[in-house]
């Protein structure tokens, strides 16, 4: 009885099973029916998205869904136009091959629903210095072109694997010397960001790294617009910034100039571009949220040795100009001292002759100053065959009338009255930065213990960008009010002080 119990469960369990399977069968036959689609056969013939090689592409093509790749980022949430998930649709046979050899991708440049099948480009950037790329990396979206320089370009992207904007600066392809400055700027930054007390600076903050067609890319969190976008003519702050903002600027950016050098770097690049603000909106800035960029000219201590370039920024110091003596913390010191003059006034003292050759640069450089190339530097130079006569003086056309000098605030005119105590502070407070002789210039360390910064806390406060009109009466604006239309110091001939041999930072 047993057994046959047995069996009769058996017939019951098969029988069973036998109706789940037809019923199966039937359901797979009736989806067939009413979806049917068509597997084309793969030859070697083929390529990867089903169309034959060497014929001819059409314009527009349905491409068989490409395997998942990386993270799918239709579950993140929507922010910036990112998380729409991966389209593959539009991607050609070299690029969806290109995809596969990325181990995460967030996104294609392709939209939903388009399957025009998108022409390949290598071409990162054009003529212009502008990328039309849809996407870097399958990772960054571009949405604007910010600016270009000798090496490359930024664009500000969207990273669909966060969803933030961010930076992407890009090396021009094929060009060597672009791609070791990257290397270079990827091998400082990476220095910078392990050292204690990085978190703390007014530095950038690199977040990726890569290549890509041919060029390689550093990638930043997004900071606001250069510094001197408010100064320019027509700005919010045409005439410079008032002496409270400017006190408060200079402190931050001594700060990390003196974490800079104290660990063996020197910037090299100091000037208007690379001075960002970290947070600006049409109507405020924050004076202590200000970062120094672009380390990609920046030297180690054990290439302090080396001569460098002077390039065509107009706050290269003097000694690159004369050939005499190689990057380090003076010649920052030098540009730093140029910039504070920017700020105050919004006038580049240093521009008219900057584009030229460095004669006009030296001779300018001499005016502003108030005093001839002393003769002690030009005997270091490689150029002091031309700058000086048989006799040994300087040559007419490089010496300046100093009796003709009126002191730094003549380059300025309305914008600087050096009758005020509080402007004859700041000059004392920047002039011996101007130094021709880069050994008497002061380090940040010094400046941060001048007593023109005294009053320069770092409690966060917040000054407003305002019309010009406004900004005499409001205590909370940024701005210089326009000046009077008469101004009396400008013949007085008061002198500011000039005194490049000693330097008290206490004074």
């Amino acid at each position: 009885m047993s057994s046959v119990r047995h069996a009769s469960t058996a017939r019951k369990g098969t029988s069973a099973l036998g109706v789940m399977l037809i019923v199966l069968c039937v359901m797979v036959t009736l989806n067939l029916v009413l979806h049917p689609t068509i597997v084309p056969k793969r030859s070697p013939s083929v390529g990867v998205d089903g169309i034959a090689q060497g014929a001819a592409r059409p314009t527009s093509a349905v491409v068989p869904q490409l395997p998942a790749t990386g993270l799918d980022t239709a579950s993140k949430p929507t922010k910036l136009g990112c998380g729409v998930g991966v389209q593959r649709a539009c991607l050609g046979p070299e690029e969806a091959a290109e995809m596969g050899k990325y181990p995460s991708v967030y996104y294609t440049g392709c939209k939903e629903g388009d399957t025009t099948i998108r022409e390949y480009s290598r071409r990162m950037l054009d003529e212009n210095y502008r990328t039309a790329l849809p996407h870097i990396a399958f990772r960054y979206e571009p949405i604007s072109n910010t600016g270009h320089g000798i090496f490359g370009a930024v664009v500000i992207a969207i990273d669909h694997s966060t969803c933030d904007k961010v930076a992407v600066k890009l090396s021009k392809q094929g060009k060597e010397d672009s791609k070791h400055s990257q290397a270079h700027e990827l091998a400082v930054m990476q220095y910078l960001q392990g050292l204690p007390g990085f978190g703390e600076q007014q530095l950038p903050t690199l977040v990726d790294h890569g290549s890509f067609r041919g060029a390689t890319y550093l990638v930043y969190k997004v900071l606001s617009i250069q510094i001197h976008k408010l100064l320019v003519s027509g700005g919010p702050c045409a005439f410079g910034f008032k002496m409270p903002f400017v006190k408060r600027f200079a402190r931050r950016l001594l700060l990390s100039l003196d974490f800079v050098h104290r660990h063996g770097l020197s910037h090299n690049d100091m000037y208007y571009h690379n001075i960002l603000l970290t947070n600006y909106t049409a109507d405020n800035v924050l004076p202590d949220s200000i970062t120094l960029i672009d380390f990609g000219r920046a030297t180690f201590q054990k290439d302090w040795g080396l001569r460098a370039d002077p390039g065509r920024t107009p706050y290269y110091a003097p000694e690159l100009v004369l050939g005499t003596r190689q990057w380090g913390p003076p010649t920052d010191m030098w540009s730093f001292g140029a910039l504070m003059l920017f700020l105050r006034t919004a006038k580049n003292v240093f521009v008219p002759g900057y584009k030229q050759e460095w004669p006009a640069r030296l001779h300018r450089m001499g005016k502003v100053l108030g005093q001839s190339v002393p003769l002690k530097v030009v005997a270091k130079s490689p150029l002091k065959s031309q700058l000086q006569g048989p006799d040994g003086a300087l040559v007419t056309e490089y010496a300046v009338n100093t009796s003709e000098y009126r002191g730094l605030c003549s380059f300025f005119a309305e914008r600087c009255n050096p009758t005020d105590p509080g402007e004859r502070e700041f000059l004392a407070f920047v002039e011996p930065y101007l130094s021709w002789d880069p050994d008497l210039r002061p380090t940040a360390a010094a400046g941060l213990g001048h007593t023109f910064l005294k009053d320069a806390t770092d409690v966060p406060t917040v000054y407003r960008t305002c019309a010009p009109a406004a900004a005499a009466a409001d205590p909370g604006c940024a701005c210089n009010a326009p000046p009077p239309k008469k101004y009396a110091w400008k013949t007085e001939g008061v002198k500011t002080f000039h005194n490049h041999k000693t330097y008290d930072a206490g004074v």
